[in-house]
């Protein structure tokens, strides 16, 4: 099924993903989740510069992940899509999840959409979003140009993120949370040149529960 997939999103080199991403998923000791749900979550961790830099560099853009968060933002919604959606929610909700109150950080070295971000605007997600534990992770994608979202997780259930370290390629090292498509966020508060975050330009984000609304 994930071959499929696959080459319906135009994944960059298909024979070596599927390769990479069956052998690896093998060595994984993962008894809460289906076949499927082993298979996709797996496949989204993965990534061609494992392989090589000139690998990794050639396929820019047409990871698996890149090509299936591109389809979900565009709004591409295409059984392929749908499958790869399915699989990979059900593989987060069988994952650990954080308490309420829990802060997540993710780093972006395109500062550019930061404008965008401004304190009391809502926000809203429609991809799947990789976010981690470690603020250190983080500032390593962020860059010395880059940004911050600190995010305050208010997922009692854990029906929005998972902890996959189990799953993912890089383990514990990443410390990776995975954020379910389609959350709504608010900035509660922007922080330039954040020294808790190493000089880079903080926001932060509180996650919204789509059955907290209040009429008064």
């Amino acid at each position: 099924v994930l071959r499929g997939v696959a080459v319906q999103l135009s994944v960059h080199d298909v024979d070596i993903f599927m390769s990479a991403c069956t052998s690896g998923v093998s060595q994984k000791a993962l008894p809460a989740l289906s076949p499927g749900e082993r298979i996709f979550s797996y496949a989204y961790t993965w990534d061609y510069c494992l392989v090589s830099d000139s690998l990794g560099e050639a396929a820019s853009g047409l990871n698996y992940f890149e090509v299936l968060n591109r389809a979900l933002h565009e709004g591409n919604l295409n059984k392929s899509v749908r499958t790869a959606v399915y699989y990979t929610v059900l593989a987060i909700r069988a994952f650990p999840g954080l308490p309420v109150g829990s802060r997540i950080f993710r780093g972006l070295s395109d500062a550019s959409v930061m404008s965008l971000y401004v304190a009391g605007a809502m926000v809203y997600w429609t991809t799947f979003v990789s976010t981690s534990q470690d603020l250190m992770v983080a500032l390593s994608f962020a860059g010395n140009a880059g940004i911050i979202f600190d995010i305050t997780l208010n997922d009692p259930d854990a029906g929005s993120h998972g902890c996959i370290n189990e799953v993912s390629v890089f383990g514990r090292g990443e410390e990776e949370v995975l954020l379910v498509p389609n959350l709504t966020f608010v900035v509660s508060h922007v922080v330039e040149q954040s020294a808790e975050h190493g000089g880079r330009t903080a926001i932060h984000l509180v996650h919204v529960r789509d059955d907290t609304l209040v009429k008064y």
